[in-house]
């Protein structure tokens, strides 16, 4: 899956609302298909055949302050280990050390910086909603690439959006920094965003900042035979080995350093 690479080191950098880059048919139609056969199921009663409830940002069953950890509320579900192994060529390539070095590359990461990756396959179900939210410092590089697949879903909005804050409510952002690095924020501080196409076998990826304010809001999509399914990943930065040793450390619990 080498062809990977060469698309991220040929995709173009997208600069607004935040630099980012999109990469449509991301991974090659035999390798997407192998993958799917892995992690398909037939309808909603089946997700717990190979699929478990997490605890991840978005997946609280109550709001928060906003200071202490996200509003988001809702279900996802991870793909279970022994499935999440089988997508043994997806694997390999996601945890190279190439992997990485083109994504800081292509994102203009320091050369001070490091990391390693960490990623899960979810389904993200109705009610899932995750409020504008930077991503936390001990994220180097956040993406994404979608895996459902059916186009059912084409008229319904699963997209992640990308916000801009608007400028009467800097202040409130400001004042919640003094507090808690890269706060979340409320739906009524930002625009109402850029979607980035829900497409089968779409690849995002963006280098969090204090302005990478992104959402999800799932509501009344047919999730009973297709659910929104994703590969979230990040490169989380070498410096959280200060905090805890690696094994700690899964795609829903990394914090700022």
């Amino acid at each position: 899956m080498d062809y990977i690479l060469e698309k991220i080191k040929s995709a173009k950098i997208i600069e607004k609302p935040f630099p980012h880059i999109i990469i449509p048919n991301f991974l090659e139609e035999n390798d997407i298909e192998n993958i799917l056969d892995n992690i398909e199921i037939d309808n909603l009663n089946e997700i717990d055949k190979k699929y478990n409830k997490v605890v991840y940002p978005g997946a609280k069953s109550t709001e928060e302050e906003l200071t202490k950890r996200p509003t988001g509320v809702g279900l996802v579900y991870a793909l279970k280990e022994d499935y999440h192994k089988k997508n043994i060529k997806l694997n390999k390539i996601l945890n190279s050390e190439d992997f990485k070095n083109v994504l800081f590359k292509k994102l203009n990461i320091p050369i001070n910086i490091d990391g390693w990756n960490v990623f899960q396959i979810n389904k993200d179900l109705n009610g899932y909603e995750i409020s504008p939210h930077p991503d936390i410092t001990g994220k180097v590089i956040t993406y994404q690439i979608n895996l459902s697949n059916t186009d059912n879903l084409d008229n319904y909005d699963l997209s992640t959006k990308f916000h801009i804050i608007k400028p009467e409510c800097f202040k409130y952002i400001n004042a919640l920094s003094k507090k808690n690095k890269r706060p979340w924020g409320k739906w009524e501080w930002f625009d109402k965003g850029k979607s980035i196409p829900y497409k089968q076998n779409t690849f995002m990826a963006f280098a969090p900042s204090d302005i990478s304010y992104h959402s999800v809001k799932l509501e009344n999509y047919p999730q009973e035979k297709c659910q929104r399914t994703m590969l979230r990943g990040f490169i989380a930065d070498t410096r959280l080995l200060n905090k805890k040793e690696k094994k700690h450390w899964t795609s829903g619990n990394l914090v700022n350093i």
